[in-house]
């Protein structure tokens, strides 16, 4: 086993032990002794700092030591967690009290929308550059009729229905739009990982992200909905799940490119997978035209939602059109091309007949006419074919000969 390979595997079980540490020191603090002193807000930030530099200094090694490619992916997430990491050291130590010109939004905010985007943004690149131009165009359009449908959904029944964004601070408009559009957007990239196995080279990577997309989406979608409902050791115990979920990220890290899993695996049968991703924008719309519908109400968030979401399913079906109209044009160059093939070829075969035809005749005119008697005899003596020499030398008609 090479040096590099057995770091790899230290790399791997130091990230595993680490894991389970932190897993129990959680459970152990939040649930079997959630009364003593230790559990404080400070010291579970302290600790959430050490995994996440944990994270950070991992996923660094694994790019310097070039266990992972140094592609557009790894790089972002490590940035991403990189500002993950720089907004919590801020927020816990209050080191950079910057006050911004945005209400209800401090400079921890900043960091953590920087985190949120830079690992959207992976992830999305990820997935576009395996589609081709057309997949992309449906994968953008699709993306936005379930984020436009889902997204009115959630603001009717979490905000208030009649809430008009143009009167909306900036600080609001991020935590009330931004935010919880980027997490659906994660949740909607980890349900599409499952119709698109072969973007990862090892299945166990492939499961990773799928649950560190999912996970950190309802993650987030819990703590922002529910931190008020929710008692004080479920909103740390929120917390820590979602450090948790970095630290796979990690161990994804991890796993090397020759790993003993197949690439050309499926989660869910490939052409099923492909139909139901067709059907999700437009059953998202058709729940979010019944719920407008059984509401009969005349919001202008679930109008706003409606129009929205119609406009992109146009947009859709003006795709679908040059879609067909450019696959047409390629049938119609396709067919002109075969059936000119195919009048060479065939051409071709009445030539080389022609050919065949004046040979088989100017063989049989050398063989008839040839100065010289030729007779075809075969074993037994009996004359198969005699030419006009023969028969002029013989005395006889080659009829009378042949056969005998």
């Amino acid at each position: 086993m090479s040096p590099l390979r057995k770091h790899a595997y230290v790399q791997f079980y130091v990230l595993l032990l680490a894991l389970i540490a932190y897993i129990s020191f959680c459970v152990i603090f939040l649930f079997v002794f959630p009364n003593l002193y230790f559990v404080s807000d400070f010291n579970i930030r302290l600790s959430s700092l050490v995994v996440e530099t944990t994270v950070f200094i991992s996923l660094l090694y694994s790019i310097l030591s070039r266990r992972i490619k140094l592609g557009v992916f790894w790089v972002c997430i490590t940035i991403a967690i990189g500002c993950f990491l720089i907004g919590n050291f801020i927020s816990a130590f209050q080191v950079l009290n910057v006050e911004l010109p945005i209400q209800n939004f401090n400079i921890s905010d900043v960091f953590l929308l920087f985190f949120l985007f830079f690992f959207l943004f992976a992830f999305f690149y990820k997935i576009m550059m395996e589609c081709n131009k057309w997949e992309k165009a449906y994968l953008i359009c699709d993306l936005c009729i379930v984020v436009t449908a889902i997204f009115t959904l959630e603001w009717y029944l979490f905000n208030k229905p009649s809430a008009n964004i143009l009167f909306l601070s900036i600080g609001d408009v991020f935590l009330s739009f931004i935010f919880p559009i980027i997490d659906l957007l994660l949740l909607l990239l980890g349900v599409t990982l499952i119709f698109r196995p072969a973007i990862f080279n090892a299945k166990i990577k492939l499961f990773i992200f799928i649950l560190v997309l999912t996970g950190l989406a309802i993650t987030d979608y819990l703590y922002f909905y529910l931190q008020d409902d929710l008692s004080e050791r479920s909103v740390i115990f929120l917390r820590c799940l979602y450090r948790v979920l970095l630290l796979f990220i990690a161990i994804a890290a991890t796993i090397p490119k020759d790993a003993s899993f197949k690439r050309n695996y499926f989660i869910i049968n490939p052409t099923f997978g492909e139909k139901l991703l067709g059907i999700f924008p437009y059953l998202a719309v058709a729940v979010l035209i019944g719920f407008t519908l059984k509401e009969q109400t005349s919001s202008a968030t679930l109008i706003t939602g409606n129009c929205i979401a119609f406009v992109f399913v146009l947009i859709r079906h003006t795709i679908v059109r040059m879609q067909n109209k450019e696959l047409t044009k390629t049938l119609k160059v396709f067919n002109n091309q075969l059936e000119q093939t195919v009048s060479q070829r065939t051409r071709d075969l009445i030539n080389k007949s022609n050919d065949l035809v004046k040979n088989q005749e100017r063989f049989k005119s050398l063989y008839e006419y040839h100065p010289d008697p030729i007779l075809t005899i075969d074993s037994n003596g009996i004359v198969l074919n005699i030419n006009q020499a023969g028969s002029m030398l013989l005395g006889k008609e080659s009829t009378a000969l042949i056969g005998k």
